[in-house]
């Protein structure tokens, strides 16, 4: 594609027919590439993507329909359009029924082509963008603070990524200098609470006194100091996780 116009490809054996759509589509701010026979349209159908191709039902030697079922072999998600002054319901329920996305009989008004075109340049939009989104879902998503591609660390990986969208406590096992920090920021990262705080807490720092004074807070007047209430991280409402 040239820069991030959509690109149009219309077939029509008509000059007059042809250089008229063209220049109402040029004028829309697409890009458009006009060819007077199913042929060639083919050609072009083979060697560039296109994000909707219009062309005439009856033209000579390769019709509206062979272009119709080959754009749909070549590039399922790219929409067509038939055009025709041989309007006949047949004709219309077979093309519907090949893929075509719309059938417009001549003489047909430009604001009913400005809107059958962008309406079907919507419906490639989202689908290729539902599309994307779906493959974005099944692709393991890379966690760039644990590196390694070991098995051992790849099933660390898939387990962070099972768990991280859950609201459950987590218990994570290791030697000092394994890691352990890495994957407790990693499920933060990953979970629905990735907004909020992340604090890291030594438990080996503390005694068992103060490391619940730190964990959960205290009244005032609890203990000799205690001169007024002291909520404890776990209290925080800003904080996501705590390790």
């Amino acid at each position: 594609m040239t820069g991030d116009k959509q690109r149009i490809l219309v077939v029509e054996d008509e000059d007059i027919s042809r250089k008229n759509l063209t220049h109402i589509l040029q004028k829309e701010g697409y890009e458009v590439i006009p060819t007077h026979n199913g042929a060639k349209a083919i050609g072009l159908l083979k060697d560039h993507p296109f994000d909707l191709v219009i062309t005439d039902l009856k033209m000579h030697t390769v019709d509206g329909m062979q272009v119709l079922k080959k754009s749909k072999e070549l590039h399922p998600n790219t929409e067509v359009i038939m055009i025709t002054g041989f309007a006949t319901v047949d004709s219309a329920v077979k093309a519907m029924k090949d893929g075509a996305y719309y059938y417009i009989s001549k003489p047909y008004s430009i604001d009913e082509v400005r809107k059958v075109v962008k309406e079907a340049l919507l419906k490639r939009s989202l689908l290729l963008e539902n599309i994307k989104l779906k493959q974005m879902l099944n692709e393991p998503q890379d966690i760039p603070t644990i590196v390694g591609k070991s098995e051992p660390v790849r099933a660390v990986k898939e387990t962070i990524q099972q768990i991280a969208p859950s609201d459950i406590n987590v218990l994570i096992l290791g030697e000092s200098g394994t890691g352990k920090e890495l994957v407790a920021q990693a499920i933060h990262q990953m979970s629905h609470r990735s907004k909020n705080s992340f604090v890291g807490f030594n438990c080996g720092s503390f005694t068992e006194e103060l490391m619940g004074n730190e964990l959960f807070g205290h009244e005032k007047g609890a203990f000799t100091g205690a001169v007024k209430n002291k909520s404890g991280l776990l209290e925080w409402q800003m904080v996501a996780l705590c390790f």
